[in-house]
């Protein structure tokens, strides 16, 4: 079932989550963790998603450049100062 996962980019902006399914608009989503591996996130979003499992396992090993930036992005208090677009977090 892992393999039929959706692919996209999931996207913080300082303010929100964004997902990005296969070349469509960004859609918000709320994100949170359900299981945390250290190398691995399983990921709960909801929203207005084109399908039906609101499931997202990310892995260090697909961008491992950007593991710590998601990491604090999905665990750090909410900010109301956007982060610079340099600071987004991307999942393959």
């Amino acid at each position: 079932q892992w393999r039929d996962m959706p692919v996209g980019n999931l996207r913080w902006d300082g303010q929100a989550w964004w997902w990005q399914f296969a070349g469509e608009d960004e859609v918000s989503v709320s994100v949170a963790v359900r299981l945390d591996l250290q190398h691995g996130l399983l990921l709960h979003m909801a929203g207005q998603l084109p399908w039906n499992a609101h499931w997202c396992y990310a892995e260090r090993a697909q961008l491992p450049a950007r593991w710590s930036d998601l990491r604090r992005a999905l665990y750090a208090p909410y900010s109301s100062t956007p982060a610079p677009a340099s600071g987004a977090a991307l999942l393959p």
